[in-house]
């Protein structure tokens, strides 16, 4: 439901604004699993994994969400 899943990325971004990485990359992880496709929850998991030093990580889910949004 897109409803739904715009929901959640809002969710995961006020987690991060709040300092709980951890609950948002599994918010996030979730939709990425349900088969988003929007670049935000890409940038919002690679910016927790970036903050959690799992740089190279957070580089292959950058790479991604600029393949869904190049601009």
């Amino acid at each position: 439901n897109p409803a739904n899943s715009a929901a959640a990325a809002d969710m995961s971004t006020y987690l991060i604004a709040s300092n709980h990485c951890d609950e948002a990359e599994v918010v996030l992880r979730d939709l990425i699993a349900a088969g988003t496709r929007r670049a935000e929850v890409y940038l919002n998991l690679g910016y927790c994994l970036q903050l959690a030093q799992r740089d190279v990580e957070a580089i292959g889910v950058f790479e991604h969400a600029l393949e869904l949004d190049p601009g």
